[in-house]
């Protein structure tokens, strides 16, 4: 399972740290990126790489794939995020089983789901935990795109959706009550109340007056939530419909192995690539040594933490040692 994570840059000086794509999300500091790949089982890394934090995820794969290759690793199933799509990138990864997610933003994705919005039919249900899912499949070009449709997400999107957008509503409605002296103040405030729902609220500024007027986009706003529930897989492999949706869900494991590692990395202070590089590569073998035991002992990654922080050892007065009684 491959994804990039950035870690926020507090120093003065790294070639690597620049501003990217967290940069409203992390406090406007700068940042660092790294790839990390890692076994679905256990989520153990198998591959890590740091990067300039400009970087964006699409960008990475021709050098992934190459990376593996002069690892010697050829048979392997490569699961990656929407961020990662790019009909180069689909090609670049021929030589690999691939599940991948098709991105919103791309227009494949809607058509499929206009072609199949009789989706929800007895014919076309499974059945995923306790879940009920529907699914049809179309074959284009040596690839398999699967559609899902999740009424139990789609409901849930629905009632977020909703609940957010009645909030920034009440919000953009007190301040139309409030007073701005420069326009800059204004629009700033605006703006930051639109966070999520820019393309879907047209806003109209009198800066004679200081106030301003909006209206919901109420057709981009309906394109939008046509979308809720549906999730549309890419695959080049032969792996049944049911199993791939398994596969691509349980993605998460980089995810949390990001969340066990990057803790351990901020506050970051490098100053070289050499020093970034030491620096992740001893946080990454740290993890990965935690991850083999939790994985080998079928335990989870912080039983093991707790076990380990019981471990004490005894130095005696002729310089022996041992370890003190375990549990």
């Amino acid at each position: 399972v491959y994804d990039l994570s950035a870690i926020r840059y507090y120093g003065t000086e790294n070639d690597l740290a620049r501003y990217g794509h967290y940069y409203h999300l992390n406090g406007e500091n700068r940042e660092i990126n790294f790839v990390l790949a890692v076994t679905r089982k256990g989520g153990i890394p198998v591959h890590h790489r740091p990067l300039a934090g400009s970087i964006p995820s699409v960008a990475t794969i021709s050098t992934f794939t190459k990376e593996l290759k002069d690892f010697g690793i050829s048979s392997i199933l490569i699961v990656i995020d929407r961020g990662f799509y790019s009909s180069e990138n689909i090609k670049e990864l021929k030589n690999y089983g691939v599940i991948g997610a098709l991105p919103s933003t791309v227009s494949m994705h809607d058509e499929l789901i206009l072609e199949n919005k009789d989706i929800e039919n007895s014919r076309n249900y499974f059945q995923y935990d306790d879940e009920t899912i529907f699914l049809k499949e179309k074959r284009m070009n040596g690839l398999r795109y699967v559609v899902y449709f999740s009424p139990r997400l789609r409901t849930r999107r629905i009632e977020n959706f909703y609940y957010s957008l009645s909030e920034m509503e009440k919000n953009l409605d007190v301040l139309k009550g409030k007073n701005f002296k420069l326009q800059s103040d204004l629009a700033k405030t605006v703006e930051e109340e639109l966070k999520g729902f820019s393309n879907l609220v047209d806003v109209k500024y009198d800066f004679n007056e200081m106030k301003f007027s909006y209206e919901l986009k109420h057709k981009a706003i309906q394109r939008k939530t046509n979308r809720f529930g549906y999730t549309v897989l890419i695959t080049n492999t032969r792996i049944a419909a049911k199993e791939l949706l398994r596969i691509y869900r349980e993605k998460d494991i980089v995810e949390k192995a990001f969340s066990h590692i990057k803790p351990h990395l901020e506050p970051f202070f490098s100053r070289s690539e050499n020093g970034t590089r030491a620096r992740l590569f001893l946080t990454i073998l740290g993890y990965t040594l935690v991850a083999i035991i939790a994985e080998k002992c079928g335990i989870s990654y912080n039983q093991v933490l707790k076990t380990i922080s019981g471990i004490r050892e005894v130095v005696y007065s002729d310089g022996s040692h041992s370890h003190a009684e375990y549990t």
